[in-house]
């Protein structure tokens, strides 16, 4: 089991480069968010999507709406509201690299 602790400032992008996957965490409404950051449609960042008021992902180069985006299987994460950190657990990238970037 891996672990790390962040300072939340940002939508969180954590990248498996073994297993060549991404996984994107948002904090909305004081919940956690974790989606795999791969479109269904053809791959795409989710996390470069525009994101609508109904909750709905737009894919900017293909107009894919995405109504429900696949939650990451990979990655659970627990967010601290008064210090503003997030702790990520990685239960199955035990002993491999899976660099962690804050984007906006």
């Amino acid at each position: 089991m891996g672990v790390k602790q962040i300072n939340y400032s940002g939508a969180l992008l954590i990248n498996f480069p073994a297993e060549n996957e991404r996984v994107v965490v948002y904090v909305e409404n004081n919940k956690i968010i974790a989606l795999n950051d791969k479109c269904p449609h053809r791959g795409g960042p989710i996390h470069l999507c525009k994101k609508h008021a109904d909750g709905t992902l737009e894919c900017l180069w293909h107009g894919n709406i995405i109504k429900k985006p696949a939650m990451s299987k990979n990655i659970s994460a627990i967010y601290y509201r008064s210090t503003g950190k997030v702790i990520l657990v990685s239960v199955t990238k035990m002993d491999r690299e899976w660099p962690v970037k804050t984007i906006s």
